[in-house]
This record gives C-alpha cells, structure tokens and sequence, in this order.
C-alpha cells in the first residue's frame, strides 16, 4: 500500500460522519408486533414444501420460505427462531421500517413482500414510537439479533445455495456487522460465517432490493443431517451500528449447478473495494475521470471464482475496450488453465493505457468464459466506464444522488471538510478544485450566504493549498440530478509529485446555517471521506462520493464573460491581495500582450508583462507587498483587444 495513503487512513475514525453514536439502554416496549403471518403462499418455483432429504437436480429447490406464516414458517420444515441478546427485534413485518431515520417508504421490494417479510428495525428500537412521526431516543444502542432456521436434513442434497431477497441499511460504523452463519451440529456452533452484502454496499447507503447467493456446501459436508444458518444484525462487531434496518424475504436453498463461474471485484484500476483492500502495486482508486497529465496504464482484471460443483478448465477473460465513438480500441484476454471447486483466484489483462492527448469516453466490457457452458451467465459479464478529460480529475459519478454535511444532534452546522483521494501518478500542477453544493431541505435555513473555500491535505492532514473564500449563491446549488459546479482557483498553483496521495475537499467554517456537499454514487471504502477538527480521531468515511474535483486546468478563474474575440482576462485571485496576487488570461491564438497596472487617477503604476505569448491559458504572479493600499486596474491588450479589471491591495 501506498505509504502517503497509509498515513490517511491510520487517522479514520471508527465511525461515519454525521452519524449517531451508541450507548446502551434497556430495550423499550414499543416492540410488539404480530408474530404471525398472513398464510397461504406456496413456493411459486416447486409443487410446494417439505423437500429435506429428497435428492434434487442442479437448479432446483430444496428449501423456501416466504414469510407468509412468520416465524411459524411456511416452508414444511418447522418454525423459525430468534437468537442473541436483542433477537426480538427481529419481527413479521407487512409495512416497513419505522423509526426516527427511516420510514415505511424503505420497505423491501421482494418477489412476495405483500403477503409479510422479517425485518430487523433497528431504528425502531432507537425511537420513541408513541408519538408521530417517532423521535429518536437521547442515547442510541448497538444491538445483536439472529433470525435462525428450522434444522435441514440435506444428506441427500449437501451442494446447495441459500438465496434470499434483502433491503438493508445501517449507521453509523465503518463496518458492516451483518452475516449469515452455518451450522452443521443444529446450531450448537456456528463454524462458519459470510458477510453477505453485494459489491459497493457500504455505510448509510440504501442501495435497494437485492438477491443473495451463498454457496454452502463446503460450510455442511462434515454433517449435512443436522444444518441451520441464521440472519445476524451484530452490533457488537463493530462500533455505533445502531441504525436503520435489515428487511429479508423468500428465502431458499437451491441444488449448486455444476458450471457456475463468477466475476468478483472487477475493475479497471489498481484499487479493489471490498474494505481497505489495495490489490496491486499502488492505492489508486478508480476514477470516472482523468486528466491528461495522470494518465496511467489500466490495470483490466477481475475475480474470478467457481461457484459450482465441477472443476473448469481454461477459464478466459476477454476484455474490450470501446471510445465514445464506438470503435474498439484495445482487445485483450488472459487465462488460467483450471479453477478448482470453491476457488478465487484472479485475472489481469495488461497493455491499455488510453491514447496521450485525447479527450474520450471510455467503455470496457468484461466476459468471462470456460470450456463448460455456464448454467448461470448472468454473473459472467460486466461493464464499467470512464473518461479521459484535459484537465479534470474525477471521482464522482456526475450529477447529485445524495449530500453531505456535518451537523450536531440538533441540525447545528459545524465545521469540516469533505472530499476525495486523488492518487497522483506524474509531476504536474494543479490550479484549484471544483465543487457541487447540495440544496437543504425544507425547514432548514439556506445556505446561500454561507462561505466555503477548497483546501487541500496532505496526508498528515496538513492544508498544502487552499482557494479564496466562496459566497454561496443560489445558482450554486444542486437538487437530485443536477451537476453544477464551482470552480474555485488555488491562491497559488499546488505542485504535485508522483506518488502523492492528495485529499482535496470542501472546506466549511461553519455558520448559520448548514452547507452540503452534493454526492454522486457510492464510495469505495476510504475513497471519500470526511475531516471534523472538533473530533480527537477526526477523518470519518462518507457513503456517497463527494462531487469535489482537482482541476489541472491553468485558466481556472477565466469565465466565458471574460473572453472577447478570443482573448479571455479572469479575475485576479486572491483579492483583496497582501503579498501575491494571480492574474489568469488565454489567448485562443498566439499575440503579443501587454499587462499594465494603473492606480485609480489612471496613472501607469507597473508593466506587468510585454511578449509575446503563445496560444493556450496563462499565469502572472504578481508581487504586491511593497504596494501601497488602495484600488487598482490591470489591463491586458493582445492585438486589437483591450480588456480591464480591477483589484484590491491591503496589508
């Protein structure tokens, strides 16, 4: 790992920002709920229950429940139990969670969700119910709860899946404290453990319904008569994981196919997200959009895994990569000879690295293939994109999906910057940030009028650049869907090295009323994170990307208004200036240019500059110490052009 990148991330905080924290309290009585289900739903996949101990074709169902009777089961193998501390909690629910942070709009979408699912609402357990809406308790608590099966005889089918649909949210820890157990001795131990999130679900993110698949036929050979698994919210595993909910339905165990390969952890860039895990060489995320001067060799590869009863022979993976235009630009595959039953193992394709020069849109397909046909192909296949842009260095996915803020239990504003890593691969100079604000909802004060700046850290968390101070507008912010951004200009270029890791933010004082960063996508693992200074342990991981951006960009602060018949003057920055000030101008084609400085009687005070410039944007740094107070102009001719501004000295 990237030694700057380990220095960050040794700083985290245990927690998530703006999250809630956990202490412990009796559990309340406002747990209630009908513990049986509303009946009658048979398996829609079989001609109906009670298949233990029949011996099934690959494909077909051995197991399945669908709620509709609760915990008294519906499944012809007995009833459901609860286990752990806090396993009442675990409920027959027809209408969703119910708490102060989350309501029954997140109600899971499963196959038969209208005739009643389980949930685990947390949230509720933190809430005072008996008022509407319900209001969360002053202290917060960490439960434990199981969902545990009826006892399965699968002597005659020990190659199964267990499959179920889940909707699932949790705050405020780093780590996810949910899994599914094994038991093969009903339950008397629970040897082995599977963390059953899908790729990209982290911290206080909802990313909807969706289907697991777990292979369990290594976890019940030694004695497939006696299995049970169970569903298991363990807030003990981890810190603060005292919200939102687990919703699970039509749960089932399928006879294993014999050829079934998997991608797992595909990926065009040497950064894989399953938790702080860097697969490669370096700790490069990987970035929707990168600028000329760090562009890299892709690193094209996946997992691969065997998720079926038979070893497979020349496991392939092609890769093809596609412009904006459609035309293949670079094709590829490597292989390995076999993968054994139950095996991981990996595949890289090296020798992509997108042309110099070219701005583009990039598409690379992935196809994974063996010598059997595969009996599930729908996991065999995966596309995932990026761009290559001048100037632009990019995270984010494009346009707002959530926020970030940092705020106290009451909704007070504080202090923080929220941003991203940016992985530095070549020496270069980066002229400011771009930023995306988020609207506030309603019945929270607007942020317009609030100030913010962008900084930059590095990775002992000392500021190395930051811009002047913003005044928030309502142009500048951003409902869902929206993308517009801030384009804020360093005081002073920041230089960068090869092999830096840079965190580059948001940066908010705090004020009267909060201020949001607009976030696009979820975010890999210590990819975005969020920095509160009030806190002893002060970076905390973010959910969404954060819509922050470095630009390389030499014109940064040369809006469209500024040019005229194809010489642009931006605003001198910072202004008012003490010691240095910065003057950006562009010239779309070569001239000789003339800088002059005139005080306010119109008297010429300095040249500033007298060349002649090639085309392309332009730099002066301007020494202004020994300048006397006061309202100056500074104009720029280039041929026939003539353009004047203004600027203010102070000491």
């Amino acid at each position: 790992m990237n030694l700057h990148y380990t220095a960050i991330l040794a700083l985290l905080a245990v927690g998530t920002a703006n999250g809630q924290w956990a202490h412990p309290r009796p559990l309340t009585s406002t747990l209630s709920v009908n513990e049986q289900g509303a009946g009658g739903l048979q398996d829609p996949a079989s001609n109906g229950k009670g298949h233990q101990g029949i011996a099934k074709a690959a494909g077909d169902t051995v197991f399945y429940d669908d709620f509709a009777n609760g915990l008294a089961g519906n499944n012809g193998a007995g009833a459901w139990s609860r286990g752990g501390p806090n396993g009442i909690i675990w409920k027959y629910d027809t209408d969703g969670p119910l708490g102060a942070f989350s309501n029954a709009t997140e109600i899971i979408t499963s196959t038969t969700a209208a005739n009643g699912f389980m949930i685990f609402d947390a949230d509720r357990a933190n809430a005072d119910t008996t008022v509407t809406p319900p209001t969360a308790l002053p202290n917060f608590t960490t439960w434990d709860g199981y969902l545990v099966s009826p006892a399965l005889d699968l002597t005659a089918t020990p190659n199964v899946h267990l499959t179920f649909q889940m909707k699932m949210r949790w705050c405020c820890s780093t780590a996810s404290g949910h899994f599914v157990d094994i038991s093969s001795d009903g339950g008397a131990t629970w040897p082995t453990r599977v963390n059953p999130l899908q790729e990209g679900h982290i911290t206080n993110a909802d990313p909807g319904t969706y289907s697991v698949w777990i292979n369990m036929a290594q976890a019940v050979a030694g004695n497939p008569s006696n299995v049970k698994f169970r569903i298991g919210w363990e807030g003990s595993f981890t810190t603060n994981m005292s919200h939102y909910h687990w919703q699970v339905d039509d749960v089932a165990l399928v006879e294993t196919e014999a050829d079934d390969m998997a991608l797992r952890n595909t990926q065009y860039d040497d950064y894989t997200n399953n938790g702080n895990v860097f697969d490669g060489s370096g700790a490069n995320i990987e970035y929707t959009i990168y600028p000329y001067g760090q562009i890299r060799e892709m690193t094209l590869k996946s997992k691969v895994l065997n998720d079926g009863t038979a070893d497979q022979t020349n496991v392939n993976l092609a890769v093809d990569v596609t412009n904006g235009g459609g035309t293949s630009v670079f094709t590829g595959n490597n292989s390995l000879a076999s993968v054994a039953v139950g095996v991981l193992d990996s595949i890289q394709i090296d020798g992509f690295t997108p042309p110099a020069g070219t701005t583009d849109d990039y598409d690379v397909a992935y196809t994974l293939t063996s010598d059997a046909a595969d009996a599930r192909p729908d996991d065999n296949a995966k596309v995932l994109s990026f761009q290559v842009k001048e100037f632009e260095y990019a995270y984010d996915l494009g346009s707002r999906t959530g926020r970030q803020g940092n705020t106290d239990a009451q909704g007070n504003p504080l202090e923080y910057s929220v941003g991203n890593i940016f992985s530095i691969v070549n020496d270069g100079t980066a002229y400011g940030v771009k930023i995306a604000l988020a609207t506030n909802t309603t019945g929270q004060a607007s942020p317009v009028g609030e100030q913010i700046q962008g900084t930059v850290y590095d990775a002992n968390l000392d500021p190395v650049a930051e811009t002047d101070l913003h005044t928030i507008t309502t142009n500048n912010l951003n409902s869902n869907g929206q993308n517009k951004f801030i384009t804020l200009p360093f005081l002073n270029g920041l230089d960068v090295t090869a092999g830096d890791e840079l965190f580059v933010t948001m940066q908010y004082f705090g004020g009267t009323a909060p201020v949001y960063v607009a976030t696009s996508g979820l975010s890999a693992t210590a990819a975005g994170l969020l920095l509160d200074p009030a806190e002893s342990t002060p970076l905390f991981l973010v959910s969404g990307r954060p819509m922050v951006r470095l630009t390389f960009d030499p014109s940064v602060g040369i809006e469209e208004a500024d040019f005229q018949s194809g010489v642009g003057l931006g605003q001198c920055f910072p202004n008012p200036a003490a010691d240095m000030v910065t003057i950006p101008f562009e010239l779309k084609s070569g001239a000789r240019v003339r800088m002059e400085m005139h005080d306010v009687s119109g008297k010429l005070v300095r040249v500033l500059e007298n060349s002649t410039r090639a085309a392309g944007a332009h730099r002066l740094e301007v020494h202004v110490e020994n300048m006397n107070e006061g309202v100056y102009f500074y104009t720029l001719t280039a041929g026939d052009v003539r353009i004047t501004k203004r600027m203010t000295v102070v000491h």
